[in-house]
């Protein structure tokens, strides 16, 4: 994890994972881009080839009052119904912005917690995508 970091940067970091075997041994992915730049449909192809074998791949979508968040979010929610995939709907959960800093973008620690808690139960739901 790090804070800021655009999608590109954070497809990199995870091809690296890649060719260096470390993802052939996780049970779940858990991915957070797109509040700093736009997620792309290619970028979600890219990110798809690259978790392919592992069984669960957690997004989360993005409140940003910036113009690529509507994007970013149409993109992450493309995959919603795919097996071994799940969206975490932080947009929905933050319209509760005592959950937020006054930037209203940055969760409190209770929207920390609320994220937390709905990461946790995205990680726990069933997993329909095989592995291998």
């Amino acid at each position: 994890a790090a804070v800021g970091r655009q999608v590109y940067t954070g497809l990199a970091r995870l091809a690296q994972y890649k060719s260096a075997g470390r993802l052939s041994t996780i049970q779940a992915l858990v991915v957070d881009l797109g509040s700093n730049g736009v997620f792309t449909p290619a970028d979600m192809t890219e990110l798809e080839q690259l978790a392919a074998g592992v069984p669960r791949v957690v997004l989360v979508n993005v409140r940003v009052p910036d113009p690529w968040g509507p994007e970013s979010n149409q993109t992450i929610s493309s995959v919603a119904h795919r097996p071994g995939f799940a969206v975490v709907d932080w947009w929905k959960a933050s319209e509760n912005r005592a959950l937020l800093y006054p930037d209203g973008v940055h969760p409190d620690p209770q929207g920390a917690a609320v994220y937390a808690h709905l990461v946790d139960a995205a990680l726990h739901l069933p997993a329909h995508r095989a592995t291998g």
